[in-house]
């Protein structure tokens, strides 16, 4: 990975002996936070009781898989230069602000490990392969890319049983600049909790979509800005989950100008005892006119005692403005599965073919044909 100065002089590196103070700030503003419970809004459907159980001992090591960059247990593989892994002055001093105003405590964790800086300029590519071994790791990556600059990232979890992961991923996109990301989780998870941050300048595009097969307590936390006139995000996911696992999608999607646009698509699956829900608000400010927001949440209940929540959400303060949004929570549709079977497909293979149409729209989303080929195979 390339990467770019800030300004023609370069900016000093900053080492990870300097970091160890945001661990420190972290780990004091997640005390004075606390966990969370379900009575904060944001957490209401949430089950939170894996977030207070006993982990065994973080032990985590390991090494990283060639061709890709490696995140194990909070550390990074290959360290840039074989020293850890760094950020410029000013990410620093914009990290500093992040923890004193961050309102979880799960997200103060992705500040326990290591954290590293992505800086692109032209079209660049990147695989950053996730895993979490044992206990409690968090880790951080910032990514800038420049004006007129791409970057396709590739974001795959892995994560077991007896593993809380916290993840804090900070974007900024400079004008005309444009990042697709295909982020798997492709097996049920441990404890993951993802906090994406983005703003997305005029004319650059963010493209974002998830898939995952949820976990002990998967949770997704975005907050996208659009801040010049054309910008654009599409963010989507789709989660098939099932037996006691739970996965929560919650996003804030604010079009600061206008005109901007967005859409977002959310799909669930839900069968046995699992639960997930999804939390999503399109925020256009006063001024923002030319405004064009999109939101859907689907969510497809396979069994009775399964339980989806969903919560879209307009939030308009401009005049001109083209925004809508739908929910639907449901079985899956009687005429269609008596369409299959009158036509000699075992009650079996008719669902799976109904689910597999379902969840197809968001998968075929996904930016980067590997991603889609993982994402296949995870949700069948």
């Amino acid at each position: 990975m390339s990467t770019w100065p800030e300004n023609s002089n370069g900016t000093d590196m900053i080492g990870s002996s300097v970091v160890e103070s945001l661990r420190e700030a972290a780990v004091a503003r997640a005390a004075v936070l606390g966990l969370p419970t379900t009575a904060a809004e944001d957490w209401r459907y949430v089950n939170v009781a894996p977030l207070s159980a006993a982990l065994p001992p973080h032990t985590g090591s390991g090494s990283a898989r060639a061709g890709a960059m490696a995140v194990i247990d909070g550390r990074m593989f290959p360290e840039p230069m074989g020293t850890a892994p760094t950020i410029t002055e000013q990410a620093l001093v914009d990290e500093q602000a992040r923890v004193a105003s961050e309102h979880e405590a799960p997200a103060c964790w992705s500040w326990l490990g290591q954290s590293h800086q992505v800086r692109v300029r032209g079209h660049q590519r990147l695989t950053i392969d996730h895993h979490a071994s044992t206990g409690l790791s968090g880790w951080r990556l910032l990514i800038d890319v420049a004006p007129q600059s791409e970057l396709d990232l590739i974001l795959i979890h892995r994560s077991g049983a007896g593993t809380r992961a916290s993840v804090g991923i900070v974007v900024r996109l400079g004008v005309g600049a444009h990042l697709r990301v295909s982020e798997v989780v492709p097996q049920v998870a441990g404890q993951l909790l993802v906090h994406v941050d983005a703003g997305v300048e005029r004319d650059a595009s963010l493209t974002w979509t998830s898939t995952s097969r949820g976990g002990e307590l998967l949770r997704w936390r975005g907050v996208v800005d659009l801040l010049g006139t054309g910008a654009h995000a599409n963010v989507s996911a789709v989660d098939r989950v099932g037996e006691r696992n739970q996965a929560h999608r919650h996003l804030r999607l604010r079009h600061r100008v206008g005109p901007t646009t967005s859409t977002q698509v959310f799909k669930t699956v839900l069968d046995g005892h699992a639960i997930a829900s999804f939390d999503g608000l399109v925020d256009v400010a006063k001024g923002a006119d030319g405004a064009n927001a999109e939101q859907l949440s689907r969510t497809l209940l396979l069994s009775s005692t399964a339980r989806g929540d969903t919560r879209p959400q307009l939030d308009i303060h401009a005049d001109e403005v083209k925004a809508g949004h739908g929910a639907t929570i449901g079985q899956l549709d009687a005429d269609e599965m008596l369409y299959l079977r009158m036509r000699g497909l075992a009650p079996t293979t008719a669902k799976g073919l109904l689910i597999d149409g379902f969840v197809r729209e968001v998968i075929a989303r996904l930016p980067h044909a590997e991603a889609r080929t993982l994402a296949e195979a995870s949700t069948q």
